[in-house]
């Protein structure tokens, strides 16, 4: 293979990794995913939910089903990084987010802290 060939390659190949980032406000399907683990207490208010992350701004964003196009901010009282011995609604969940679907708008999205003014 000749130097020119090799380096259109490159090129090409790199030059299509940069439209896979949005800064984690919406997640475009490409070469990276980070995934984020979570622990949370939760009391069951929104039903059951498919996964979800802790945003960068301090509350628990969720999808109901893997379809979700959008991750909702839940309300601080329902869910929880401690245990709530008060309250015998609030169950205990830990898993693991799950590569969304192209155009998934994920706000506050951990995994790229360089860009916290997002909403």
């Amino acid at each position: 293979m000749d130097r020119r060939t090799m380096t259109l390659g490159i090129v090409l190949a790199l030059a299509g990794l940069g439209g896979c980032v949005d800064h984690g406000y919406n997640y475009r399907l490409g070469a990276v995913w980070f995934s984020q683990p979570y622990h949370v207490w939760y009391d069951g208010h929104y039903g059951a939910f498919h996964d979800g992350y802790w945003g960068t701004d301090g509350f628990f964003y969720f999808r109901i089903t893997d379809r979700d196009r959008q991750y909702r901010r839940g309300h601080e009282g329902h869910f929880r990084r401690e245990r709530v011995t008060t309250d015998s609604r609030f169950r205990y969940y830990e898993g693991t987010s799950k590569k969304p679907s192209r155009e998934t708008r994920m706000p506050n999205y951990p995994a790229h802290r360089d860009h916290d003014e997002r909403r």
